[in-house]
């Protein structure tokens, strides 16, 4: 009886190793090892802090009661460990982004100054919040494979809509770099 059970053991695991869907060509080319997978999902996450909590949604901390008068415009000093400094932000923006996109984020969102060497939010600025949508980052896969560039498909959802989005990621300066500001 044993032996029995044993054979059939074998034959359920030969049948079933058998079974396994092999990969298409497509799926075979547009293989992306773990680890620029890793540097996409870190990329894409401080895509959604810049998003959400630096520009575009919100803005970073401030302390409303040290102000300062530059230019006709009202700015209050930034409080955050993070960024202790404008250049500070602007080399954070520039390790996530490649050059256009930084460039294009810090001129047309960019409601920070450098004051007297210190991070300073203007306080008169206007947020266009975007949807808030909510991504998964697990089940990131990839669309395509180029020479410096690979493309990603995240789904995500937005209210009650659910969908997917294609977020790009290029080689700038030999450093992998979002192509652009995601923000839904």
């Amino acid at each position: 009886m044993k032996k029995i059970i044993s054979i059939l053991c074998i034959a359920i695991f030969l049948i079933c190793a058998g079974c396994s869907k092999k990969p298409t060509e497509k799926e075979i080319n547009n293989y992306v090892g773990e680890g620029m997978m890793t540097n996409f999902r870190l990329l894409f996450s401080e895509n959604e802090h810049f998003v959400n909590e630096v520009f575009i949604n919100s803005h970073l901390p401030v302390d409303s009661s040290q102000t300062v008068s530059k230019d006709g415009k009202t700015y209050a000093k930034v409080v955050s460990d993070k960024y202790e400094s404008y250049s500070a932000l602007e080399s954070a923006v520039k390790s996530v982004y490649c050059s256009q996109a930084s460039e294009k984020l810090l001129k047309e969102k960019n409601f920070y100054a450098d004051i007297n060497g210190s991070l300073y939010f203007d306080m008169s600025s206007d947020f266009e919040k975007s949807e808030g949508a909510v991504w998964n980052l697990e089940k990131v896969r990839t669309v395509s494979v180029g020479n410096n560039e690979y493309v990603f498909s995240i789904p995500c959802k937005a209210g009650k809509k659910s969908s997917s989005s294609e977020f790009k990621i290029i080689l700038d300066n030999n450093e992998w770099r979002l192509a652009e500001v995601y923000t839904k």
